[in-house]
């Protein structure tokens, strides 16, 4: 891995505990009473933001793809450290999983807040809350197990990966803590079969991984169609929207930077095709970017922190634009029931004490 890479992933990791701390202060101090228990939600998958970069800079995860394979193996300084850099790349594919989750939950709250209001008790009581905490946990344990088991049978297939591993790269395999999933190997008589404990963890991974963009897209079409239709307070509605547009955009981050990269890269292992080659392994600059500018979303769409954030920068042309629209939004609706009432000017309130005769 080049220099400028690691100084690229080094930068995105600053910048996210910079970005994802200021986005914690916002929330616990700034945040309405209506957000309830999901401001915890919100926190949460912002702490996994800041943990996540820890990792990946002291990882430094290298990403390749050959044939029906492909392999993680690290280049930070804890490469150094085969059994340490081992256990530090389980725990980043464990926060890839835990991540995905938060994602999910996040959609899951926002549907039951819009839908069906009553079962936020899942969120909200501690004993109930014991589910949600469950399916992060079973997600996180599923991904880090398939990171765990899958090094031992990468440790029995290195020569696979030997010649172009010390051709793109100039590495070798011996002694390297590599880990990943090899779908197709090679039999006694040379023939390339399935090698189905890898197939079997990566279809677990998958499965999990799809079945949670279903669940995704399933909550954001069920929001977008009762929000409209929901039977709440006009205030109620307004901060629904704004939190709804700041978790389609906070989802969007990973989703594109992080989840696919690294499902076209399950994808094109499985299927055997190479498109990309060395370059592969650009995909990880790309999973380090997205916890620095996924809190920008937050901050941004919420008016509560935005205008926290530009009173901070002395940036006063939001608050002044939007009380004139509302001031014109209020004369207008106001002159419209007038008209609609058949209203004459004698109608209109008194001017310094004055009342207009009627015409």
């Amino acid at each position: 891995m080049g220099f400028w890479i690691q100084f690229i992933m080094y930068a995105n990791g600053f910048c996210a505990y910079a970005t994802n701390s200021l986005l914690i202060y916002v929330i616990l101090k700034h945040s309405r009473p209506e957000l309830g228990s999901y401001r915890y939600l919100m926190l949460s998958f912002t702490i996994c933001n800041i943990i996540f970069p820890t990792l990946h800079m002291l990882v430094m995860p290298h990403l390749h793809v050959i044939g029906h394979a492909f392999i993680f193996f690290p280049e930070g300084i804890l490469a150094q450290w085969p059994i340490v850099a081992h256990w530090a790349d389980v725990g980043w594919g464990f926060m890839f999983g835990v991540i995905l989750a938060v994602v999910m939950l996040h959609f899951i709250y926002r549907y039951l807040a819009v839908v069906r209001p009553r079962a936020l008790i899942f969120f909200s009581s501690q004993r109930h809350a014991l589910l949600p905490a469950s399916v992060v946990l079973f997600n996180g344990l599923v991904w880090g197990a398939s990171f765990h088991c899958s090094t031992f049978h990468i440790d029995k297939h290195k020569d696979y990966f030997r010649e172009s591993m010390m051709k793109d790269y100039g590495v070798s395999v011996d002694g390297l803590p590599m880990l990943g999933l090899l779908f197709v190997t090679n039999n006694s008589l040379g023939q390339e079969v399935y090698y189905w404990p890898e197939v079997f963890s990566g279809v677990c991974c998958m499965t999990l991984f799809f079945g949670t963009f279903l669940t995704i897209s399933c909550c954001t079409v069920g929001i977008y169609y009762h929000l409209e239709k929901a039977e709440l307070s006009a205030k109620t509605k307004k901060l629904q929207k704004e939190l709804f547009k700041a978790l389609i955009c906070q989802a969007s981050i990973p989703c594109m930077l992080e989840y696919g990269p690294c499902g076209f890269t399950h994808l094109l292992a499985f299927s055997g095709i190479n498109l990309l080659g060395p370059l592969t392994h650009y995909c990880i600059i790309f999973v380090s970017l997205y916890p620095a500018i996924d809190p920008l979303c937050v901050m941004y769409f919420i008016k509560d922190y935005r205008r926290f954030i530009a009173r901070k920068l002395g940036i006063k042309m939001e608050q002044q634009a939007s009380s004139l629209w509302e001031r014109s939004q209020n004369m207008s609706q106001k002159n419209s029931s007038w008209t609609r009432k058949g209203s004459t000017i004698s109608d209109l309130p008194p001017i310094r004490g004055k009342v207009f005769p009627a015409q």
